[in-house]
């Protein structure tokens, strides 16, 4: 996500970047790939190409979400995306609560509503607000660590155990993001002063 992410930025706002900043980005996107493809079954089937498409999606909204937020203000963005969703959503959700039911434990509760309000609500402020300020592919490469931030609280939450490969992965990852901030495009001041003021 982050490499479509920064194309479809750089595509959209006309920025044009070092040719380091593309390669630095598709050697740190290449080694989360990599990375993954080793941890897991070393197979490629047919939900892995689903969820090829679901991040390629994500890249447009995450590009059309960071330019609507220099018009909008971040906050509006993901309100106006939640009103539109709805509508598509309301049917699967009932159906899969009157096949599932909706028996979890606190534990499974407070997790969705983590999930929803903090991570899918809140933090879509401050993301849309960062990629509008700073850059939508410069900024974007900070999802990078995601993965390992990920694995960093699985060990801090569930005690699970941290590798060599993913210690070295994750260190690989961070060089990038680095570089990546080094040879990208900084964004006109001017921009960035006019959506703080708005």
């Amino acid at each position: 996500m982050p490499l479509g992410t920064a194309a479809l930025g750089s595509w959209r706002d006309r920025e044009k970047h070092h040719p380091l900043f593309w390669l630095a980005a598709l050697a740190g996107s290449g080694v989360v790939v990599i990375y993954s493809y080793f941890c897991g079954d070393r197979q490629f089937s047919l939900p892995d190409i689903a969820l090829f498409a679901a991040m390629a999606m994500a890249s447009v909204g995450y590009a059309e979400g960071a330019r609507l937020g220099r018009e909008l203000g971040s906050w509006q963005v993901i309100c106006w995306a939640l009103v539109f969703s709805t509508p598509l959503l309301i049917y699967p959700v009932y159906h899969a609560a009157l096949v599932h039911g909706l028996h979890a434990g606190f534990q499974s509760w407070a997790g969705f509503i983590y999930a929803g309000l903090g991570s899918m609500f809140l933090g879509y402020f401050i993301w849309y607000r960062g990629l509008a300020l700073g850059g939508i592919a410069r900024v974007s490469q900070i999802q990078l660590f995601q993965p390992f931030l990920a694995i960093a609280f699985s060990v801090v939450l569930l005690r699970e155990a941290i590798s060599p490969a993913m210690l070295a992965a994750a260190l690989l990852v961070c060089g990038c993001v680095i570089l990546t901030k080094r040879f990208a495009t900084i964004p006109p001041p001017t921009a960035a002063a006019d959506f703080l003021v708005e």
